[in-house]
């Protein structure tokens, strides 16, 4: 091949993404393009692969960035995997190439791989994206956590200087009415 192209479907923003380029300027190549329009839009709403042995003889490919490029043929393949569209791959030669058969097959089991590789590591990507989060969170409670102890802390000493005040301030008048009971009961000023 004289160009590959590997885009990534975008699905927040419906788009497909150029993710990896071979034998290409990666400037010449739009960043996105519409997975609904042209060739592009053909594979992926069929899914399998396309063939154009001349793109020269198509109107409405919307690949003109392939065309400028010198490219005359082309293959595509949609990357998919359980029903999910994640990407196309797209092969493109600067000579008519028709693929036969069993090349056209090589092919879609490349794509196969492909998407198994893509679905990992996007899949490995959102579980990263989820343990970044969960100590995120962790972080968040243990800090929240770390305030409401520190409250719980502080009332249990405003608890405790209560109770030591109210112990002397209790205690002062108790142990002086304890003492005029005492001489009272002695007798010591006389009966009562």
């Amino acid at each position: 091949a004289d160009i590959s192209l590997l885009f990534i479907t975008n699905p927040l923003q419906n788009t497909l993404e150029l993710t990896g380029t071979y034998g290409c300027n990666p400037d010449q190549i739009p960043a996105t393009i519409s997975p609904r329009e042209g060739l592009v839009g053909q594979v992926m709403s069929t899914g399998g692969y396309l063939s154009v042995e001349d793109l020269r003889q198509q109107t409405e490919h919307k690949v003109r960035y392939l065309e400028k490029s010198g490219i005359i043929s082309l293959h595509a393949c949609c990357l998919e995997i359980q029903g999910k569209i994640l990407g196309t791959i797209l092969i493109g030669f600067r000579r008519k190439r028709e693929y036969c058969q069993q090349e056209m097959a090589r092919f879609e089991e490349l794509c196969r791989g492909a998407a198994v590789a893509i679905a990992n590591n996007l899949a490995q990507s959102q579980l990263k994206s989820y343990t970044e989060r969960l100590e995120e969170l962790v972080e968040q409670r243990t800090a929240e956590l770390e305030v409401q102890s520190e409250k719980a802390q502080q009332a249990n000493d405003a608890k405790s200087h209560f109770l030591a005040n109210m112990t002397h301030e209790l205690r002062t008048p108790i142990t002086a009415i304890l003492g005029y009971s005492s001489i009272m009961s002695d007798g010591v000023l006389g009966d009562i």
